[in-house]
């Protein structure tokens, strides 16, 4: 039995399109010759993409990086760096960050 197939991710396909559009026009903002730490606009393209794909709620969080959702998912993600810091202090591991993402319906 499969457990997972390429064929799962077809119905992903247009979150991935549209969420990546919206990367392509935050590249877009960048000028040229410009140096730019990539690694933060992934990490909210990826927060959009899981948020929309896995619990079919928008996050926005590339249009709104600065949003009460996202300040709390970094949060997090620095709490679980810590905590693998200081339980791995005697030996070294390159860290690996996950971030658990609760979504909570508004009241």
């Amino acid at each position: 039995m499969d457990y997972f197939s390429a064929l799962i991710l077809e119905q992903f396909v247009e979150i991935f399109d549209r969420q990546g559009d919206t990367f392509v026009e935050t590249l877009k903002k960048v000028k040229p010759n410009e140096s730019v730490n990539i690694y933060p606009l992934v990490t909210l393209y990826a927060l959009d993409v899981i948020c929309e794909s896995a619990m079919g709620t928008t996050a926005n969080a590339q249009l709104n990086s600065d949003s009460e959702y996202v300040r709390a998912v970094q949060e997090l993600q620095k709490d679980i760096q810590q905590s693998h810091f200081l339980l791995n202090t005697q030996t070294v591991i390159p860290s690996v960050s996950i971030v658990i993402v609760i979504v909570f319906p508004t009241l």
